[in-house]
């Protein structure tokens, strides 16, 4: 077997081997923060995200996207929800250039809470509790075998009245690009040893994906689809698709449209959009979630630092030595391989 279908195989086997490992007999699991969707432009487009993942929220979805990102990023996000829960995000990715190669690191805070309630005992109030959890993740991702590949670290802790447990997680991703617009991608979130909160031993929601995306160029915007599936240790397999149209509007602005469709009962229908100007972008999503309510999602993305000079030369040489070869002029077309290996001795001629 080739090196490129054995790590490809892990991916099949992986969560087989997770299930055995930590499914075991915990009956109840979380944290409820390693759960919650994140990145309003995906949420819009119903959580079709795993082959998509080209920004901030990568972090989330497919740490191997955030070989997508082309500067240096900041997404914040907060969110209230219909119960009083309080959900703030703040992600932070970087590319560098290494050994000839483009890799990239991300950072990512996210913190969770209810409103404050009293605690009550035998009729008497023995004080107040506000349950919260965090999550700080580290990122890392690289190109291998031709694919982007992708791995996350995670803190998580809970806090509860008089009771506190925390834990760690992995996150891993691979994902893949045709020149055609076609990308895939594939995740295994959330893998790692139970918290122990208390008496109670909760299992991590540890979660398979798989989706793929294509984009479709349409006059001077673009329309991308996408669509998942995902799997929990504890659930059923669900099924998610997702539509978004970009469209730049004059010189330095740009528009999109998202909507989104899922097989599960919660969350079903989701909508939304987004402009931005130069480095900047604002997202709103707007989910539906039955007699439960609705729930608005808005997030704010800033890139700065220019793409990296390597990674830009790559592509202009990459393009330099198809064109000449089309023209028949072989010895330019050498000359832009020559610098091309020298530059980025691992580099594909795509």
């Amino acid at each position: 077997m080739r090196p490129k279908n054995r790590f490809l195989g892990l991916f099949f086997i992986i969560p087989l081997l997770t299930h055995a490992l930590w499914a075991g007999n915990v009956g109840t699991r979380g944290p409820a923060v390693l759960e919650l969707e994140t990145g309003v432009r995906a949420i819009g487009m119903g959580g079709a995200y795993t082959g998509v993942s080209d920004d901030a929220s990568a972090l989330y979805w497919n740490p191997a996207g955030l070989q997508q990102t082309k500067q240096q990023e900041v997404q914040l996000m907060r969110t209230e929800s219909f119960v009083g829960q309080t959900e703030n995000r703040v992600a932070y990715t970087r590319p560098t250039w290494r050994a000839g190669e483009r890799k990239t690191w991300g950072l990512s805070v996210h913190h969770l809470a209810l409103p404050d309630f009293d605690v009550v005992e035998e009729n008497e109030s023995v004080g107040s509790v506000r349950p919260q959890e965090f999550a700080v993740g580290l990122s890392h991702s690289r190109p291998l075998f031709g694919v982007f590949c992708g791995m996350s670290l995670k803190w998580v802790k809970t806090e509860m009245f008089e009771e506190s447990g925390q834990t760690v997680a992995a996150d891993f991703g691979i994902l893949g690009t045709h020149p055609e617009g076609w990308g895939w991608g594939m995740a295994l979130a959330n893998v790692g040893p139970s918290m122990k909160l208390g008496s109670d031993k909760i299992g991590l929601p540890t979660t398979v994906r798989g989706g793929l995306s294509k984009r479709l160029p349409l006059g001077s915007g673009e329309w991308v689809a996408a669509g998942d599936v995902d799997y929990t240790v504890e659930g059923d397999p669900s099924g998610r698709a997702g539509l978004e149209y970009n469209l730049p509007v004059g010189r330095d602005w740009r528009v999109a449209l998202r909507s989104g469709v899922r097989t599960t009962e919660e969350g079903r229908f989701s909508f939304g959009g987004g402009v931005g100007r130069g480095p900047l972008d604002l997202n709103y999503a707007f989910t539906a979630f039955g007699d439960l309510g609705s729930t608005s999602r808005m997030d704010f993305t800033l890139r700065f630092g220019g793409e990296l000079a390597p990674e830009v030369r790559r592509r202009e040489l990459i393009k330099m030595a198809k064109d000449a070869t089309a023209k028949g002029d072989l010895p330019k077309a050498r000359q832009a391989v020559e610098e091309l290996k020298t530059l980025s001795p691992r580099s594909k001629m795509s």
